[in-house]
């Protein structure tokens, strides 16, 4: 998964959404109706966050919710048990900057805590 999370980017920063969809389909296996859906949907985070969570990159980003408490966010592909870890470790570093306790759970992919 890290290694298409490399790949895909680089397609699409330095070729096109076309060749990453044949990179898929070659590489992959993958259906054609299959890669163009992942394409778009990799391109999308990309747009998102500027860059692709990697082993090698992790997205950190500060939001606030409607009602003005600050929450944060790290977007990493290490899986839940790793961004746990992370979320318990961040939130008693920043405990002093944030509203309210750190309570909503972590995911596979991104640790939240506000």
């Amino acid at each position: 998964m890290s290694r298409l999370k490399e790949k895909i980017p680089e397609l699409l920063i330095h070729g096109s959404a076309n060749a990453a969809v044949q990179w898929l389909v070659d590489a992959g296996g993958l259906p054609r109706s299959a890669a163009t859906q992942l394409t778009e949907y990799l391109q999308t985070g990309i747009i998102t966050l500027g860059v692709m969570p990697t082993r090698d990159s992790t997205v950190m980003k500060r939001f606030f919710d409607e009602v003005g408490d600050i929450h944060i966010g790290t977007h990493s592909p290490f899986g839940s048990r790793l961004n746990r870890g992370w979320e318990l470790a961040l939130c008693k570093g920043f405990i002093s900057y944030l509203t309210s306790n750190c309570r909503q759970p972590s995911t596979k992919t991104v640790v939240y805590f506000h």
